[in-house]
């Protein structure tokens, strides 16, 4: 098992912002990954997956810009989640030349269990926190977001 001591310890926070949340990422995915075995061999397949549930019928151009993927990268994932059977490209409503992103009942299934076992990983990281910690970290990353939005 991987040891996530010293990730965000005193000599670590002279790191870059950037590095620390990327080193967190990498072991939230690790664990992750060590829970899903082959199936979260990649965590953008997941991600698409979960985006698409969140907001059934997204333009893969939006898709792709709030998972932060180039369209040639995303239409790769899209192709495969389709070729398995685990999503749909539709005309979209009101954008001829755009697909709508849908997910089948096989997609959705996957996503559904996908969420309920990230929820499980990140309530046993986040129990070590007390509530005014979770919502402190909350308020971080959330203005985090903000500012990055502003460009």
């Amino acid at each position: 098992m991987i040891s996530y001591e010293g990730i965000l310890s005193s000599p670590e926070l002279s790191i870059p912002l950037g590095q620390r949340l990327a080193r967190l990422s990498g072991a939230i995915r690790t664990r992750f990954q060590a829970q899903e075995g082959a199936e979260a061999a990649d965590m953008r397949l997941t991600g698409l997956l979960l985006t698409i549930a969140a907001d059934p019928g997204l333009t893969q151009r939006l898709c792709a810009e709030r998972m932060g993927l180039d369209p040639t990268t995303f239409g790769r994932l899209v192709d495969q989640q389709e070729a398995q059977g685990l999503l749909r490209r539709a005309p979209h409503d009101s954008d001829r030349r755009a697909h709508a992103l849908h997910l089948t009942p096989a997609g959705q299934a996957r996503a559904q269990t996908a969420r309920a076992r990230i929820a499980a990983i990140e309530e046993a990281i986040l129990s070590r926190l007390s509530p005014e910690e979770r919502a402190a970290l909350d308020r971080g990353l959330a203005a985090l977001a903000r500012e990055l939005r502003k460009g």
